[in-house]
Formats: structure tokens, sequence, C-alpha cells
């Protein structure tokens, strides 16, 4: 599946579709009527953002405006899959947006300045279903950073795709007198396709790094 994903990058157009359909319950998306473990899924919302695009439509299989449709292929043998309840998924490529750390304090306010078309979704393309991630990061830093200096950073780097930011965590080493901060960071996008490795990636490599190069913070 995931193959199907990165080798449609370089054939679909600006406006162009890719269409899957699954059986039921193997998707696992909210739609299904047919529930299985997220295990035993093709877990296609993961994939699918990871690989850049955006699941847009969705919808069960119309067999009957098919008549002629023949279905084969079930492990391998000439055996049809169960079309019953069949789930198509239709999706879009999502903008690919430069997103990069913010380097000091005077970049801070010229980021923020320019965030709305920075972040802006081009292709006017909202995702159903988008998946929320939840990720903790700690940090030596000399004093302890507030919540809403934290928030103006992710702001600037990552614009609406960090939802919230909230310290869980502070010890101080009574011999070095230095701050251990740990905050946890949540993500979700309506209008950029954010999958799992794609938000640890914002997370570790594009805002912890801007907390480093703008707070001299050392991330643990």
């Amino acid at each position: 599946l995931q193959g199907i994903f990165e080798s449609s990058q370089h054939v679909l157009d600006t406006e162009g579709i890719l269409i899957i359909t699954l059986c039921a319950g193997q998707g696992g998306t909210p739609y299904e009527t047919k529930i299985r473990r997220n295990d035993d899924t093709w877990k296609i919302l993961e994939i699918s953002q990871d690989c850049g695009f955006c699941l847009v439509d969705i919808g069960h299989f119309p067999a009957k405006q098919f008549p002629e449709y023949s279905q084969v292929g079930y492990r391998s043998l000439q055996k049809g899959f169960d079309i019953q309840d069949s789930i198509v998924h239709v999706f879009q490529k999502g903008d690919d947006l430069p997103y990069k750390p913010i380097q000091d304090l005077e970049t801070i306010d010229v980021y923020l300045s320019t965030k709305e078309n920075k972040h802006k979704n081009e292709k006017n393309c909202r995702q159903l279903y988008p998946l929320t991630h939840q990720h903790h990061l700690s940090f030596w830093c000399d004093n302890q950073i507030s919540e809403t200096e934290l928030q103006k950073i992710g702001e600037a780097c990552l614009g609406e795709v960090i939802q919230q930011i909230q310290t869980i965590d502070r010890y101080k080493d009574p011999c070095s007198g230095r701050t251990s901060q740990t905050i946890s960071v949540v993500y979700q996008s309506l209008d950029h396709p954010v999958g799992p490795k794609r938000s640890y990636h914002l997370h570790y490599h594009i805002f912890g790094q801007s907390l480093a190069n703008v707070f001299k913070v050392k991330l643990r």
C-alpha cells in the first residue's frame, strides 16, 4: 500500500486523485462499520498521510452499478474478494510545505507576520479524519520556558499543525543548577497530511531544533 502512494506521487497532476477500494474493515478508518483491531488493518490513514496524501472523500463501493465486475485474487486463488460493505477511499496529494527550524528570536516576528501565506493550503484540500499525534520532549535549560514562549515558537515554525503545548514535568539539578523540562505537544491538521513518521520529524527536527536554536536548550 505504501508503494502505491509513493509511486502515485510521480504520475498525478495537481488536481489528480488516487482511488483505493478495500474490503470492509481493511482500511481501519472511522467510516468502517466492520471494526477490526488496529494492527489487523492496512492503516490507510497513517500510511497515506506519511506519504503526503489527504483523504478527501469516502463511501461504500456501488457494486450494483458494475454488474460485469468480477473480483478474483483472494490469497492468490481464483476466489473473489467479499465486496459487501467494501469502502472506496479517494485521496489527493497534499501540499509539501518547506517547514524549517526557527534560527533565533529576531526572525520569529518575521515568521509570524508571514505565517498565513507560509502555511497556506494552496489546494484547499480539507482532509477527512485528520490524525492526532502526541509526543513528549525533554530538554535541559538554564531557566524554565513558559508555555506562552513555547507556543510562540511552535506557531512560528509549524502554524496550526501544533494544537497544544503543555509542560508536564520539571526538575532542577541541585549540582549544576540546570532545569530539566518535559513538555507534551499535540499535532493535528485539517489542511496538511501529518502521519506518524511526519509528526515525529516535525516534533524533533523542526520544533525541537527551533527550541535548541532560540533558547539554547539541550535536547535529551
